[in-house]
C-alpha cells in the first residue's frame, strides 16, 4: 500500500520487473525542478502533520476538563498520524529526492513495518470513530461504550494493525545495485512473482480502503439520514430550532468531509500500486516518477487533515485550548 516509497523501486520492487528498468544511474536523483516541488511539497506537510497532530494532543491530554468521548480515538489517530509524520515521510522525501535508500540494510525493513502500521491504525481509528458515532446516535440508550471499552478497542486496534504489517518487512529488505561502477541499495518488497504481488496489493487495497470506506459511508449516512430527521419534542421554539438546525448542518458537513477526504486522499495510491504491479511495461519511468510522487505526498496529507476535521472543526475541542490572560 503505502510500502512503495521509492519512486525507482516501483518499478523495480520486484525481481520480474527488472526487465523494465531503463534507468541510468545518473537519472535515478529527481530534476532540480522536481526536488523544488517535491521540498516545498513534503516540508509543509510535515510541518502541518507535526504541529497539528502534537497540539491535538496536548489539548486533549491536558487542556481544559471536558467531557468528551472521542477523545481516546482522536488522541490515537493523532498518534498514528504523528508516528507517519516523523517515522515515514522524512525517508519516503529522500528517497524520493536521491532515487535509491541511503539509510541502510537494518532499517529497510523497520521502515516498512513502521510506516504500514501507522498507515493502518489510522484508518482503522477512523473507522472505529464512525462505528462509535453510529452506535451513539442511532442506539444511544441501548449501547454505551464506556472509556474501558473504547481503550480495548484502541489496543485491538494497533494489534490486527501489527499483524496485517508483518508481511512488508519479511519480504521487504535492501538490495545491492551496480551502476557504472557505482554501488546504489534499493528498499523494497521482493516478491518472487508478479501473481502474489498483485494478490497481495490487492488485499492492503481491500481491507484498508475499500472496507473501511464502505463502513465509513454506511454509517455517516445513516447518522445523517437521523440527525436530519429528528425533532425536538415539545412545544416549537423558532430560536431553538433553528440553532439544532444549525447544529445538524455543522455535523452533517463534518462527516462528509471525513468521508471524502478518506476516499481522494488514498484512492490514487491504492490505484497506482495496482497498476504498477499488474503491468508494470504500461508506465515510463519519468511518468512514473510524477505520478508515484503525487500519490503519496496526497496519501500523506491526510495525516494532517484528520486534525483539522475531528479536532479544530469540533466546538468542544476548540473550549479545552486555554486562553491567554490579558
Amino acid at each position: 500500500m503505502y510500502n512503495n516509497i521509492n519512486l525507482y523501486n516501483n518499478l523495480t520492487s520486484n525481481d520480474y520487473l527488472w526487465q523494465y528498468s531503463y534507468y541510468d544511474y545518473q537519472d535515478l536523483a529527481m530534476s532540480e525542478d522536481w526536488q523544488t516541488v517535491l521540498t516545498t511539497a513534503f516540508t509543509i506537510t510535515v510541518v502541518l502533520s507535526i504541529t497539528g497532530n502534537a497540539l491535538v494532543i496536548v489539548v486533549l491530554l491536558f487542556g481544559k476538563s471536558v467531557s468528551g468521548d472521542l477523545d481516546i480515538f482522536i488522541v490515537n489517530l493523532a498518534v498514528a498520524d504523528l508516528t507517519m509524520a516523523v517515522f515515514s515521510m522524512p525517508f519516503t522525501f529522500t528517497t524520493l529526492m536521491y532515487g535509491h535508500w541511503i539509510f541502510g540494510g537494518a532499517m529497510c525493513p523497520t521502515m516498512l513495518f513502521v510506516q504500514q502500521v501507522s498507515v493502518c491504525v489510522s484508518i482503522y481509528t477512523l473507522t472505529a470513530i464512525g462505528i462509535d458515532r453510529y452506535f451513539a446516535v442511532m442506539y444511544p440508550l441501548k449501547i454505551r461504550w464506556t472509556k474501558n471499552r473504547n481503550r480495548l478497542v484502541i489496543l485491538a486496534v494497533w494489534i490486527v494493525s501489527a499483524v496485517l504489517s508483518i508481511v512488508p518487512p519479511v519480504v521487504g529488505h535492501t538490495k545491492a545495485e551496480y551502476w557504472d561502477g557505482d554501488t546504489i541499495f534499493l528498499c523494497a518488497e521482493w516478491w518472487p512473482n508478479e501473481t502474489s504481488s498483485a494478490v497481495y496489493e490487492l488485499f492492503v487495497m481491500c481491507i484498508t480502503y475499500f472496507l473501511p470506506l464502505v463502513l465509513l459511508a454506511y454509517t455517516y449516512i445513516n447518522i445523517g439520514i437521523k440527525l436530519w430527521g429528528r425533532r425536538i419534542p415539545g412545544n416549537a421554539d423558532r430560536i431553538r430550532d433553528q440553532s439544532q438546525a444549525r447544529s445538524k448542518r455543522k455535523v452533517i458537513k463534518m462527516l462528509l468531509v471525513v468521508l471524502m477526504m478518506f476516499a481522494l486522499c488514498w484512492l490514487p495510491l491504492h490505484v497506482f500500486n495496482i497498476v504498477q504491479r499488474v503491468n508494470p511495461e504500461m508506465l515510463q519511468q519519468d511518468m512514473t516518477r510524477v505520478i508515484n510522487a503525487g500519490v503519496l505526498w496526497l496519501a500523506m496529507s491526510n495525516s494532517f487533515v484528520n486534525p483539522v476535521v475531528y479536532s479544530f472543526m469540533n466546538e468542544n475541542f476548540k473550549v479545552r485550548i486555554p486562553k491567554r490572560q490579558m
